[in-house]
């Protein structure tokens, strides 16, 4: 595989485990303050699977925009 398709799949996974901790920290009542699918559902007043859709969005182009400056 080639730079970029490794970036992307790393960046796939990471925004997969971020995503398990924010439901496991949200199910243990540990932060409930800092859900961020819950913010972006309440600011762009959507549903939670609208604010799960821009957590992914998100995550996905902070990885894109990442592969240019680590990929020497």
């Amino acid at each position: 595989m080639n730079k970029i398709t490794v970036g992307v799949v790393a960046g796939l996974i990471a925004v997969a485990v971020l995503s398990a901790m924010t439901l496991a920290m949200g199910v243990m009542g540990v932060t409930p303050d800092l859900d961020a699918t819950v913010m972006f559902s309440a600011m762009m007043g959507a549903s939670a699977a609208t604010g799960w859709l821009g957590h992914l969005i998100i995550g996905r182009s902070f990885v894109v925009a990442d592969i240019p400056c680590f990929s020497a």
